[in-house]
């Protein structure tokens, strides 16, 4: 699981002139180091979306376990993070390590897995080191080492049981605009000042779907509700 209280979460659409990839991390770097200098604020999550608005999936080839023929790949939820998502979360490391200032987008590609992951296709619990291929099947596709086994994140509230989840990082590969700001207060009592750190840095970028953690999992218990009720 993780811990929603607490926390801001929002979205920073970022625009084209920020494609590059090191403008783009140059960014999420800069703002990220901001908003930990707000008053009260202890942590700074970054990624393709929270817990429960983890929309991503791609499908997996595991090195030591090829898939049958007729053995249909396995689609993962997938997102990408910055160094600190895990802690500021709540979500705790299980086994190795998270990600750190050593992954850099030059050296080998790394990944974090939840515990539902681990124990699905590592059940011998050895993990740790095991390479995958994710995306479309390609044989000249770097393979990517585990680094890391975490607690699971529910990002289906409703489902019985969490579901395997994989994360890379953002010094790799620096996409995902949502942002969970942990707080000592009140979370909404930092709107205004980010609005206005991020009017500072580009006057040109927007802050969209600011609300609390606790909204943002209650919506999720929502939208999966919805379709039973109809």
């Amino acid at each position: 699981g993780f811990d929603a209280e607490r926390m801001l979460t929002f979205t920073v659409p970022l625009p084209g002139r920020y494609n590059a990839s090191t403008t783009r991390f140059a960014f999420k770097q800069d703002f990220e180091q901001r908003l930990r200098a707000l008053p009260g604020v202890s942590g700074v999550a970054i990624g393709n979306g929270l817990p429960t608005k983890i929309g991503n999936s791609n499908g997996i080839f595991l090195q030591s376990r090829p898939w049958e023929a007729n053995e249909p790949v396995p689609f993962i939820t997938t997102s990408r993070v910055n160094d600190d998502y895990f802690r500021t979360l709540g979500v705790p490391l299980l086994a190795g390590r998270t990600f750190d200032a050593s992954d850099l987008v030059t050296g080998p590609p790394v990944m974090v897995i939840t515990d539902a992951f681990a124990k699905k296709y590592f059940p011998n619990g050895d993990a740790i080191g095991q390479r995958v291929r994710w995306g479309p099947p390609d044989p000249d596709q770097p393979w990517t080492t585990i680094i890391g086994v975490v607690g699971n994140v529910r990002n289906n509230p409703l489902a019985l049981s969490p579901e395997p989840m994989m994360f890379f990082s953002q010094r790799q590969a620096p996409f995902g605009e949502a942002f969970g700001i942990r707080t000592s207060g009140d979370p909404n009592a930092l709107t205004a000042s980010i609005r206005a750190m991020l009017k500072s840095i580009d006057p040109g970028l927007p802050m969209y779907q600011v609300k609390t953690m606790d909204d943002l999992v209650a919506e999720g218990f929502a939208a999966q509700k919805l379709p039973v009720m109809l």
